[in-house]
This record gives C-alpha cells, sequence and structure tokens, in this order.
C-alpha cells in the first residue's frame, strides 16, 4: 500500500473492521485519534459507515462522549436523508412513467440497497436514467425548466421536495472517443434489461435499477471520469466494493494467483459457463466475457487499480476480484482519494482557481498528472471538452 499516515493506516484497519472483512475489533484503535478519523471519515463521505463499526466497539475506546453523540447525531441525520431519498425516488420515476417515458435509478439509492442492514451509507442526489435519447428528453426537460444545465450525459432538473435531480439520457461516457462510441453501443444493447429490473426500495415502492453486469461496467465508467475530471472519494469506491461483495459469479475461479505490477498481468485460472454474453444472463456474471468487455472499452487497467484498492483497502476475497490488481496504477488513484476527498472538494492543488479558466487549466494539469498511467483518457480529455462544446451548442438550440 502507498505511504500512508499512522491515523490513515488505523482509519483503513477499522474500516475493514466496519464494512466486515475482519472481525476482530483492531488492537490499532488505542491509538487512535477519534476526531482525525471523524475528519477523515466526513472527507470521504463514510460517516455512517464508520458508526456502523462504533456501535461494536467496547465502552473503553476513548472515544470523547461529545465527538460520540455528534457522530450519533450525524448518522441519525443520514438516516433520515435516505428514507427522504428513497421516498423522493420512487415518487420522480413514477412520475416520469405517468409522462410516458421509461426511467432506471442510477447509483445511489440502488447502491444503498447492496450496503449491511443498518449501516447509513451517505446519500447525494437522485441520478435518474430516462429513455428517449438526448434531444427527446433534453426537450422535454427544458419544456418544464427551460434554464436546467445540460452535458454531455445529463440535464438538470428541479428539486423534488428538497432532492437534486439529475436527468441522464446516457448513463456515463468516456473521453476517448472510439472507447465512448463502444459503451454508448453497450448501453443501447442491454439497456432493455436494466429498465425491467425492478426491486423494492424499503417501504416506499418499487423501482428499476441496473443488474449487476451492467453496475460492474456502468460504475467502473462513472468512477475513472471522476479521477480523470475532478477527483473521487472512497464512498464511490466502497460502492463498488460492495456490488463485488453482492454479485454472483458463474465461474469456479476459487483466486486469482497473482497481481500485476502495471506493465502486465498474471491470470492462471479457467472461467467456464453458458452465458452469450454480458447482460444475458439473469443470475449471474460470466467473468471471462466481463474481462473481455472491459479490455474491449479500454477499462482493463482503471479495473486493475481498482481491484488493488479493493482488495489492500478493503480487504476483499481474490474470488471477487474481477481482473488482477495492478499495483502501480493502484497506489496512484488511492494517492488521489486520499489527496482529494469526495468529488475532489478537499484537494488542495487546486492551483488555478475558480474561474472557468481555472478549472480547465485545472483539467489540463490532471491530464498531464495522469497521463503516464492512464494515457486514451487523459490525451483525449482535452478534445473531448472541444467537442462537447459543440455538442452542446448543436443539442440546446
Amino acid at each position: 500500500m502507498t505511504m500512508l499516515s499512522q491515523q490513515q493506516r488505523i482509519f483503513f484497519e477499522f474500516l475493514r473492521f466496519c464494512i466486515g472483512t475482519v472481525q476482530e475489533v483492531p488492537s490499532s484503535l488505542k491509538g487512535a485519534d477519534w476526531r482525525v478519523l471523524y475528519a477523515m471519515a466526513r472527507k470521504q463521505c463514510l460517516v455512517g459507515v464508520l458508526f456502523d463499526g462504533i456501535k461494536r466497539l467496547p465502552a473503553d475506546v476513548g472515544m470523547d462522549k461529545g465527538l460520540l453523540f455528534q457522530w450519533m447525531a450525524q448518522n441519525q441525520t443520514l438516516r433520515k436523508a435516505n428514507a427522504r431519498l428513497d421516498k423522493a425516488a420512487v415518487e420522480v420515476a413514477e412520475w416520469f412513467g405517468r409522462k410516458g417515458f421509461r426511467t432506471c435509478v442510477l447509483k445511489g439509492q440502488g447502491n444503498a440497497l447492496l450496503y449491511p442492514p443498518g449501516m447509513e451509507r451517505t446519500p447525494g442526489d437522485i441520478d435518474l436514467w430516462v429513455d428517449g435519447g438526448d434531444r427527446k428528453v433534453v426537450s422535454f426537460v427544458r419544456s418544464l425548466s427551460p434554464d436546467e444545465k445540460v452535458c454531455y450525459h445529463h440535464i438538470g432538473f428541479p428539486e423534488y421536495n428538497g432532492v437534486e435531480v439529475e436527468v441522464h439520457f446516457r448513463p456515463s461516457f468516456l473521453f476517448c472517443f472510439r472507447h465512448n462510441r463502444r459503451l454508448q453501443g453497450y448501453y443501447e444493447r442491454v439497456m432493455d434489461e436494466q429498465f425491467a429490473h425492478r426491486v423494492k426500495l424499503g417501504e416506499q415502492g418499487e423501482i428499476a435499477v441496473p443488474k449487476a453486469e451492467f453496475n460492474l461496467i456502468f460504475q467502473l465508467t462513472h468512477i475513472f471520469t471522476h479521477l480523470m475530471n475532478e477527483g473521487i472519494g472512497l464512498r464511490q469506491l466502497l460502492d463498488y466494493f460492495f456490488l463485488l461483495k453482492n454479485t454472483d459469479f458463474t465461474d469456479n475461479t476459487d483466486k486469482f494467483l497473482g497481481s500485476t505490477d502495471g506493465d502486465g498481468f498474471l491470470l492462471n485460472t479457467d472461467f467456464t459457463d453458458n452465458t452469450d454474453r454480458i447482460g444475458g444472463n439473469a443470475d449471474g456474471v460470466d467473468r471471462r466475457l466481463l474481462q473481455d468487455e472491459l479490455r474491449r472499452l479500454g477499462l482493463w487497467e482503471f479495473a486493475g487499480a481498482v481491484m488493488y484498492i479493493m482488495k489492500e483497502v478493503f480487504g476483499l476475497e481474490d474470488n471477487r476480484l474481477i481482473v488482477p490488481p495492478d499495483v502501480k496504477r493502484g497506489r496512484l488513484v488511492l494517492k488521489e482519494v486520499l489527496e482529494a476527498g469526495n468529488f475532489g472538494q478537499y484537494d488542495k492543488r487546486n492551483w488555478f482557481g475558480h474561474s472557468a479558466l481555472g478549472h480547465n487549466l485545472q483539467r489540463l494539469y490532471r491530464d498531464m498528472r495522469l497521463v503516464r498511467f492512464f494515457p486514451a483518457e487523459a490525451l483525449s480529455e482535452p478534445f473531448f471538452r472541444i467537442r462537447h462544446f459543440f455538442w452542446r451548442k448543436r443539442i440546446v438550440r
């Protein structure tokens, strides 16, 4: 693992206890500065996750009662926020359904269903994939709210009972033109299955959420794009951890036999199943075909980096990994996570200010920092931005 401070190591050891990959209370907690751990939990949007572990600690852990009550109050706030978002997600999806649109809730409250009962995920907004394509969806939303901002994959939407809503006409994207074209083709190929995959959301009702095989690709692209664009936090990666924990793989692999050093990979396993293609098996995910799709979409190296974090930070078992861990790229991504925090909000390397020019210069600086490790995305990002400018001019006229 990359160089960590003592408190960061304690944080990760406690995190593994909280999510259940280690069962015994970490002995390192005796040296914990709980206020530092609380600050780290806030930075990474993991306050509720760590509080779930705190509930299982002995009484003599050395935490100040004032901090404990503050942490408890924050967890209660998260619980209420999740209940509010569950209700809003169902109602917004039903509203679009009455208007003739199929919908699927991406990330967010769908991911929260994968967390253990009682563990509060920090919620964000509602990301709703609405069927119909960019022109139709943008035109519909702007007929209701003409000033909503449009970007390549989604448009804003009026708040619903205090909850922010983003309407997606594309689930996600990649900066590399070739890989993005293939990704959008993949989404078109499997979209019907996602809109038809309905689950119960608490006591609020039913919504459509993506199936596991779709999520393994979609959420990886979402994390990747945020890394290249502004930064990511541990919450997004923990979502992926619970996705992997809850995915049934249809192969007979016991474990991977090695990690990559960043220049190659070791994979001496035999995958066997009868799935025709990714998205075609309702009972599980064919890991071999998933790997083929990751290579085709240019996601293999980034997937290896994420698997490094899944194993080294979260303690995920080898037989749950989708590709061998990439040590070199994994350490880089972990460093970015620790520096930037949730969506880059804590990144102190923003040297260019918050103006439009400063934002663009900051993105170029990020491209240069990451080009050695993810060249296709980093080199394509500035050109994608230019293309996106002209696309917006055409789509919103």
